[in-house]
């Protein structure tokens, strides 16, 4: 008795699957039942994809707040870098303006002079 209660559904199972298989005649049956059986899935499944949806836009949010906070850092670097930036700037145009101030030429006069070469003795040194 126990046999027939555990192995009939078995039988009838592969006999549906290879009749199906054979002759496709329960084509129209299985789109039937998929019709009916359809909205059951849907509203079983509603869990797992809200569940999935709602995950995502905690993960999304938790992103966003991590990338937030590192263009944050990085804007701060990029400020602090701008300001060295400008202090060397302002600096450089400083020390421009003393060296302008001292190489101004008097109004005396003065004869300019090449090196046309050099000596390269250790004994005698000469520049012509």
């Amino acid at each position: 008795m126990q046999f027939l209660k555990l192995f009939t559904p078995v039988f009838i199972a592969i006999f549906l699957i290879l009749s199906d298989y054979k002759f496709s005649y329960l084509d129209n049956l299985k789109q039937s039942i998929a019709k009916l059986i359809s909205p059951i899935y849907l509203v079983v499944n509603l869990p797992s994809q809200l569940y999935i949806w709602i995950d995502e836009q905690g993960t999304t949010k938790q992103t966003l707040l991590n990338q937030n906070k590192q263009l944050n850092g990085e804007l701060t670097r990029l400020k602090a870098n701008l300001q060295t930036h400008n202090a060397l700037l302002l600096e450089n145009q400083k020390l421009k303006q003393l060296l302008g101030a001292s190489y101004q030429i008097s109004s005396q006069k003065f004869i300019l002079g090449r090196v046309s070469s050099v000596s390269q003795s250790r004994l005698k040194k000469q520049i012509i």
